[in-house]
């Protein structure tokens, strides 16, 4: 239970014994006793039969990681078209996706295999991948991109995904998409020095990066106050395009490293790049998923961005990728529109 509940129900009781007609009394005790409860069984649930279920269940699903070719893994800020992209690979026949659980995950000595990097981590993983993909909720505890807001708002998507796959588990996986971005970037940038041995030993990690118009992207995550998931405090527009640069820098420069473990594709090149990312994740290049994907791939901005704000974002964008002239190029293009 949270300090602030267990301050809230001293406060209450203290105030309960002055002077209140009986009714009242059982009245207000009864409420208390309802919080006190649903808390212990969060707690209980959380603690409990949560890492049991997770420890437990996943073990049925050994059987369906043994086609698994790639694990793709969305990197970069919240607001960035990652939901989308989940959607999106969501509709391959041999692509599963989990949307977050990643705390699920970190908080697992068994699964985190980003902590101390053994194959058997890294299998019993893929397993909860698997079998978290079939359950879960919306929000961070995560499960099926099917309680993705691209599913839950967007009609097309939900026809499109049930037209043609009875179940919410594919018959053959080959491809374990993992839609949790700013934590792992978060985790990754603190452990850098490891990842550089984990994909040195797993030949299958692939990470993927998505870029909306920075502009957009900060002020829907400012909008959704999502900016205290970034590792730099920030208080205006600037500060969060700055940290969204940020974080675009930290992906190229991983992929000028390793250029076969990271893409990147913008925006307004999304449904072209679809064949390149088939290839990059070593999925079949389906021509049913990449005319659905390309059907349902509709980005329309929200925002009206300011000449002064634009060129102030220019001015960052200069300053970032001077060392990638191609990428800066097109970034400028999209803060241009």
């Amino acid at each position: 239970m949270d300090r602030i509940e267990i301050k809230k129900i001293k406060v209450t009781l203290s105030d309960l014994w002055e002077n209140q007609p009986q009714g009242v009394l059982i009245y207000k005790m009864f409420k208390i006793l309802k919080v006190i409860t649903k808390a212990i069984i969060y707690r209980i649930h959380w603690h409990t039969i949560r890492r049991i279920t997770d420890t437990f269940f996943p073990i049925f699903f050994s059987k369906k990681i043994k086609d698994i070719k790639t694990v793709a893994i969305i990197l970069g800020p919240y607001r960035n078209l990652t939901t989308l992209t989940a959607a999106v690979f969501s509709l391959h026949p041999n692509c599963q996706v989990l949307e977050h659980a990643g705390s699920r995950v970190f908080n697992s000595r068994r699964i985190n295999f980003f902590e101390n990097y053994s194959n058997k981590k890294f299998n019993n993983f893929l397993k909860f991948a698997v079998y978290a993909s079939l359950y879960g909720r919306r929000g961070d505890y995560g499960g099926g991109t099917f309680h993705s807001p691209a599913f839950v708002n967007y009609k097309n998507m939900r026809k499109k995904y049930y037209f043609r796959y009875p179940s919410d588990l594919k018959k053959e996986i080959n491809c374990v998409f993992w839609k949790e971005s700013l934590r792992v970037t978060n985790l990754i940038r603190k452990k850098d020095t490891n990842i550089d041995q984990i994909i040195q030993k797993n030949k299958k990690l692939r990470f993927v990066l998505p870029i909306r118009n920075p502009l957009d992207c900060a002020k829907s995550n400012i909008r959704l106050h999502l900016t205290n998931r970034f590792t730099t405090p920030i208080t205006n527009i600037e500060e969060c395009i700055e940290a969204i640069f940020k974080e675009f820098l930290f992906f190229i420069s991983r992929k000028k490293r390793y250029p076969n473990n990271f893409f990147y594709f913008f925006e307004d090149d999304f449904a072209n790049r679809l064949p390149d990312m088939a290839s990059f994740l070593n999925l079949e290049k389906e021509k049913i998923w990449i005319d659905d994907a390309s059907e349902v791939i509709v980005i329309k901005s929200r925002y009206t961005n300011s000449k002064k704000l634009k060129d102030k974002s220019i001015e960052l964008a200069n300053i970032y990728f001077k060392d990638y002239p191609n990428f800066k190029e097109h970034l400028i293009e999209l803060i241009k529109k």
